[in-house]
């Protein structure tokens, strides 16, 4: 394990040394002053922030190589800068798929290998099965048989409440009373998902008007309401990521489907696999930082929000690749550009305008089916 560890540690090394140190990977070799910038420029101020303490994240080490793997963010910062090491350990690993909290930035260091975030189906999964608020955690009171409990505050941490049907009486807990009236009037909590079981007759809540559902509408209420992710009481997921420079492909759709609004990709990536980005519905910015790169079949399929990329380094785009991507407008190949493929820009209705440097590109007669307002 000292072994495994101590080659870890001198690879990093090599990654992280300033001047013209290089790295190996996918057949290119980084400039780490070139690259170090453009992540600056990424960034901007927020480059500058400190780390993340590690008492804010969940984390475990490799038995095999020792490294630190963070499983999750119980912070409540909405910058998280992730340290280079956790208690001497290498970071290789940051998997966030079950963090539910609003990151608007999460800085990666270029030692991590590998990368996962919650996407919109984990967080409808979770927050549909979200456990019934514990009564320890709400104040209430019987008014009658009839007319049931009222609760009148929520002394808990969490930002989903989800209100039970029933109560116990705190002298008998063989009683249980129904649940009528939700009164939070005078709740301060940062609630942002309020749940409501049809047993409620009477809501006042003004304060979460806006981000109150029924428990039988949950399912339906999480997929179609996008103000969830991006807004409501601060949203949910991570928004801004920088791909590491040691990152490694795993399988296909690695991003898809997330909350990602902007997105930065090393020039160690000379390839964005399959569906890596597709179905991102809030993703409007892409940095492509390689020199070259192949961009997948579906690869931003469907990122309806995405207006302007840079792709003059694109050598390959396959097929579908930003496919339905609405509000593209215009578009510049570069020199090395070789392959076009099979509906590539199919339905990007605002696209007018394409730039190509090299007419010996191969280019699908499709590519630019449905591009309504494509005039040169």
């Amino acid at each position: 394990m000292r072994v495994t560890k101590a080659v870890s540690l001198i690879a990093a090394g090599v990654l992280l040394l300033g001047g013209c140190a290089s790295l190996k990977e996918s057949g290119l070799l980084i400039d780490s002053q070139a690259h170090n910038a453009a992540l600056e420029e990424f960034w901007g101020d927020q480059n500058d922030i400190p780390e993340t303490p590690q008492s804010d994240f969940l984390y475990h080490f490799d038995d095999a190589t020792g490294e630190a793997v963070i499983t999750n963010y119980i912070g409540d910062a909405y910058a998280v800068k992730v340290p280079e090491y956790i208690d001497g350990h290498l970071v290789t690993e940051v998997d966030l798929r079950y963090c539910y909290k609003y990151i608007k930035a999460l800085i990666l260091p270029d030692t991590v290998v590998d990368v996962r975030i919650a996407g919109y189906d984990d967080i409808t999964s979770q927050l549909s099965n979200t456990n019934i608020t514990h009564q320890m955690h709400l104040s209430f009171f019987y008014v009658s048989e009839k007319n049931g409990i009222t609760i009148n505050d929520y002394t808990g941490h969490e930002a989903v409440v989800r209100i039970p049907t029933e109560l116990e009486d705190p002298l008998d807990v063989n009683h249980k009373y129904t649940v009528k009236k939700v009164d939070l009037r005078g709740c301060e909590k940062d609630i942002r998902l309020l749940i409501i079981p049809e047993c409620v007759e009477y809501i006042s809540a003004k304060r979460y008007e806006d981000v109150i559902v029924s428990a039988e509408e949950l399912s339906d209420y999480i997929r179609s309401n996008r103000e969830l992710y991006k807004g409501v009481k601060g949203g949910i997921g991570v928004e801004k990521m920088n791909i590491p420079a040691s990152y490694k492909w795993g399988e296909n759709r690695t991003f898809a489907g997330t909350t990602l609004k902007s997105v930065f990709v090393p020039q160690t990536l000379s390839r964005i696999k399959s569906s890596a980005f597709s179905r991102c519905p809030l993703l409007t910015e892409v940095v492509l930082d390689p020199e070259s790169v192949e961009i997948g079949d579906h690869a931003f399929y469907e990122c309806g929000l995405l207006e302007d990329i840079d792709i003059s380094c694109a050598t390959d785009i396959g097929d579908w690749a930003f496919g339905k991507c609405s509000s593209l407008s215009e578009l510049s190949f570069g020199d090395g550009l070789k392959n076009v493929g099979e509906y590539s820009f199919e339905s990007c209705v605002s696209l007018q305008k394409v730039y190509f440097s090299d007419t010996s590109a191969v280019i699908s007669g499709n590519a630019f089916d449905g591009c309504e307002q494509l005039k040169s």
